[in-house]
């Protein structure tokens, strides 16, 4: 289980001239150092991996301390039908180091399939924890059958309820660690709700939680379902200052009705009162992604209140399709762990920043022309509908100015939390006094990791004519956006799904030093990947041509990032077995498709068809 943090969003063009270099400079310190508001427990790295082979009414776990730092106080137990044994107690774990256990169950009384229950628990941070797994044990014969109830990937903090998606009938088992209390709502004869609490805070836990079905076939044998999830468990927010829906609206209302007024003699006056419209709307905008961040919680539980999967049409066929839907819409109720930190904390002070120093940016710095100006265009498109006049805009740039903005709504939430959980996770194994080879390794990793994302969500956040990075276009494409989204939440949670499965049987793992020397490219390759964004700079950004970059590895390549992170998942996979073969080459695939989209794209700019005959090979020098 690993422990991390977290932080997320802002979206729309940053600040003063002479703030940007401040804001940069305080995302990666909140990277490197840890965020001032999160809770003051450390949360280290204790991976522990649990894996079980029964052959008879004989079986064998075997728990691998996969962390940089050692567990102590390991427990297992194993249950099979209602009969729970202890199978070894307090246990110590040095990093990378495995301990077999063996162990007899009791035979259930009738033939079928059955449930078999792993509990690993053990101590970390001063409390108890504990993960599950839930295997098959087939008795005589092998009775299973395909889940009739669906969930999603589940984000909690505190409490929270969820909604599930069975057929009625279903009898549902929930098998989630001892931390988690939780209780089934059934509604017209099915579980619809799942009431979750949890008791880790102010730790964060990434788990499995199983939902299991049991029932007995028309010749009396047990028959069995199991569908494994993951429940990522984030500190409480205790603190913070939301806004209240009313304000927002009231700020949309607002920002709307001095667009439509003084739109036209902006147009005709220019200087001061282009800023003030475009100030006025970029309130209006901001506050309307504040009312989607802040609802998003509400929307998702009346989603689930009122709507089941019973509601789609009969030849959508339930499962698949609804299981899609509602992973959307809880991870658009910005309750998870990438998005709780802005809800909580950032809101306010992004919304006051657009009231009171965006105006000046855009006086001293951005000084938009009606006639060139992207957001002018949008705004004008939006409005169309009320006053006829605001008709005559491009529909081009209009096009460009929307797009920009799903970008950076989708994007900066992540990467601002990605960045800040990475950087306060390696600046939590520093801390630590276990010093091992996997605990260097795991603080490069996240360092690397942090500035990578830190250098995207700051340039997300920033469009200024200074920095050379305003946004010219935006991929158009329905197969440029999907193979990009597909890489991100909630798309890759599954998406990836149906390749996350063993082409063979047999599973081959290398010897152990050999895993600990491939740690030395891993970190080589992701340094590369590192150096790429750096390169990019302020243009850094998915699906946007903000300038074409051609220092730092592009001189050599034209996808140098891609290139190296496709060689660390083939390592990753090949020697650390941490990937099936069969979803390695899903990831290769995804990234060329992401790599011919992105130059489709590009090619429309005369510089990058300059530059792609400068620079030939696309992934390595003089071969590809």
């Amino acid at each position: 289980m690993l422990f991390q943090r977290s932080l997320s969003q802002v979206f729309c063009f940053f600040p003063l001239f002479a703030v940007r270099w401040g804001a940069f400079l305080s995302l990666l310190g909140l990277s490197l150092f840890g965020c001032p508001f999160a809770h003051e427990a450390e949360a280290r790295d204790h991976d522990l991996r649990l894996s079980v082979e029964t052959r008879d009414q004989h079986g064998v776990a075997k728990i691998t301390n996969g962390g940089s730092s050692s567990v102590l106080g390991v427990a297992l137990f194993v249950e099979l039908v209602n009969l729970r044994q202890t199978v070894a107690e307090d246990v110590a774990l040095q990093p990378g180091e495995s301990k077999q256990f063996s162990f007899d169950v009791q035979l259930p009384e009738n033939e079928g399939s059955y449930p078999l229950i792993s509990t690993v628990s053990y101590r970390a941070e001063g409390k108890r924890l504990s993960f599950k797994d839930v295997g098959v044990f087939h008795y005589g014969i092998r009775r299973t059958f395909s889940p009739g109830c669906f969930s999603s990937d589940i984000g909690l903090a505190g409490r929270r309820t969820v909604g599930l998606s069975c057929r009625p009938g279903a009898k549902l088992h929930v098998i989630a660690p001892d931390e988690i209390q939780f209780s089934v709502e059934r509604r017209g004869g099915a579980p619809r709700l799942l009431h979750l609490q949890e008791s880790v805070s102010p730790l964060t836990l990434h788990t499995p939680i199983f939902f299991v079905e049991t029932r007995v076939d028309s010749s009396g044998h047990q028959a069995l379902a199991v569908q494994k999830r993951w429940l990522t468990v984030s500190p409480r927010y205790d603190t913070g200052v939301g806004l209240p829906f009313g304000f927002l609206f009231i700020a949309i209302m607002a920002g709307v009705g001095i667009a439509l007024i003084f739109w036209t003699r902006a147009e005709r006056l220019g200087g001061v009162w282009v800023c003030s419209v475009r100030w006025a709307w970029s309130v209006a905008v901001v506050s309307v992604g504040l009312v989607v961040i802040q609802g998003g919680a509400i929307v998702s539980t009346l989603f689930f209140r009122y709507l089941g999967r019973d509601s789609l049409p009969e030849h959508w066929g339930f499962d698949i399709p609804w299981w899609v839907l509602s992973t959307v819409v809880q991870y658009f109720s910005f309750e998870g762990e990438n998005h709780a930190y802005f809800r909580h904390y950032l809101c306010l002070p992004i919304f006051l920043y657009m009231v009171l120093l965006n105006f000046f940016a855009l006086r001293f710095f951005i000084r938009p022309a009606p006639a060139t100006d992207k957001y002018w265009h949008g705004m004008k498109s939006v409005i169309a509908s009320l006053d006829r006049r605001a008709k005559s805009f491009s529909r081009s740039l209009a096009k460009t100015a929307m797009r920009t903005l799903l970008v950076k709504f989708f994007f900066a939430p992540l990467l601002i939390s990605w960045s800040i959980q990475n950087g306060t996770y390696a600046l939590q194994l520093l801390q630590q006094s276990d010093v091992s080879i996997l605990s260097v390794y795991a603080v490069l990793l996240h360092l690397l990791i942090s500035l990578d994302v830190a250098i995207f969500a700051f340039g997300y956040l920033t469009e200024l004519p200074q920095l050379n990075n305003t946004v010219r276009s935006v991929e158009s494409t329905v197969l440029g956006w999907l193979v990009c989204l597909v890489c991100y939440p909630p798309l890759n949670g599954f998406f990836f799904l149906p390749f996350d499965h063993p082409l063979i049987d047999h599973a081959w793992s290398a010897p152990e030093f050999v895993q600990y020397l491939a740690l030395i490219p891993i970190l080589l390759l992701w340094s590369i990947y590192v150096w790429s964004s750096l390169a990019l700079g302020f243009k850094a950004s998915n699906l946007t041509n903000r300038g074409i970059v051609t220092r730092g590895p592009y001189r050599f390549v034209r996808h140098p990032a891609y290139a190296a992170k496709v060689l660390i998942w083939i390592i990753e996979a090949v020697v650390l077995g941490k990937y099936y073969l069969s979803l390695c080459c899903t990831f290769i695939i995804v990234y060329f498709l992401r790599a011919w989209t992105e130059e489709r794209h590009l090619r429309q700019d005369p510089e990058y068809l300059a530059y792609q005959s400068q620079v030939p090979n696309r992934f390595w020098p003089r071969l590809w």
